[in-house]
């Protein structure tokens, strides 16, 4: 893994460089084409001030110079992008719209919806007052207040605090721009973040759904949303699909340990990444990493002595020791410029 690294082998501009000063170029569709991984999702864990962002940043940039969808989901605001709103991500005609309905009283709620309440949904979702609605997820509410155990929910979604996110006045947000930077933090640490991040999820697909082009969602601080069993059990279709629609979900996170590692689904969003950018990280939260990823001792000697800048990097069965290598004024220095840059 040391002085033996190539890199991978892949062509473009370099993220940074391995033993030997040789370039290290990763971007996930191209890794995929060349039968590299098996899927284009990444996780990116690491200590506060380690490079997570600067790899985020270098790969975003380097994918809007080809041409590529970006949007990034920024929960604390640190990008310097759009702000405000609310999101219908309930088109009347989604297949899976129903779905998303139940995800959403779930998510308010704390807990899964019970199977009766599900087919209750359903029930809404399918009526026709409901399909030919301007706003479905409203019409689709309305007939859930006649459901005792939901009343209380639905409540909060058409008139409470949950309204600003689902049911706010005004047009809804959308993300239609070709790199798209969604400030969420007027939520962050609130009980709605987790809600705000699904939702924004579902209206970003909408633009990045096109297997013709690929496109990039990254979900930064994506903790705040992996530790709603509830939502994060609803996004893993999202994983699942990465291939066949052309999206590449990126999540970034500080450590496995922020997670409910009693919960499957978050764990296995995180292993349904086949890369993993892995900067320098404690000795307990090394042993909580074995979760997710197969971890060598000379890997786990390797990612607690990482300096600053520099991660391991697991592609598939393949890993590089990488130094990043961000080009001044263009990947670091002017995070909106990078962000926006066409």
């Amino acid at each position: 893994m040391a002085a033996g690294d190539r890199g991978t082998g892949l062509r473009g501009e370099r993220l940074g460089t391995v033993a030997g000063h040789r370039d290290f170029v990763y971007d996930p569709f191209d890794a995929y084409r060349a039968g590299l991984v098996n899927n284009p999702n990444i996780a990116v864990l690491g200590d506060v001030g380690t490079g997570k962002s600067t790899f985020v940043k270098m790969l975003v940039r380097r994918a809007s110079e080809r041409q590529r969808r970006v949007v990034v989901l920024d929960p604390k605001g640190e990008y310097g992008g759009d702000s405000g709103g609310w999101w219908d991500a309930c088109s009347p005609w989604t297949p899976t719209g129903a779905d998303y309905v139940a995800m959403v009283l779930g998510v308010v709620r704390g807990e899964r919806l019970s199977d009766e309440e599900y087919m209750a949904v359903r029930d809404a979702w399918h009526d026709p007052a409901t399909r030919h609605a301007p706003r479905p997820f409203v019409a689709a509410a309305r007939h859930l207040l006649v459901q005792p155990t939901l009343r209380g929910t639905v409540r909060r979604c058409l008139d409470g605090d949950a309204a600003a996110v689902v049911n706010g006045e005004g047009p809804a947000r959308r993300v239609t721009e070709a790199i798209s930077v969604v400030d969420l933090s007027a939520y962050w640490s609130g009980p709605l973040m987790p809600l705000v991040m699904v939702a924004a999820t579902s209206v970003a697909h909408t633009q990045l759904y096109d297997p013709g082009i690929p496109g990039y969602l990254v979900l930064d601080e994506s903790w705040a949303v992996l530790q709603s069993a509830t939502a994060t059990q609803w996004l893993r279709g999202s994983w699942k699909l990465s291939r066949a629609v052309g999206v590449s979900h990126i999540v970034v996170l500080h450590r496995v340990a922020d997670l409910a590692l009693e919960s499957p689904a978050a764990l296995s969003v995180l292993r349904d990444c086949d890369t993993h950018v892995i900067h320098r990280q404690r000795d307990d939260d090394v042993r909580e990493l074995r979760h997710v990823v197969e971890l060598s001792p000379r890997d786990a000697s390797t990612i607690r002595a990482l300096p600053r800048g520099s991660a391991l990097v697991h592609y598939g069965t393949s890993r590089s020791v990488v130094t990043w290598r961000p080009v001044s004024g263009r990947d670091v220095t002017d995070t909106d410029g990078a962000m926006r840059a066409h």
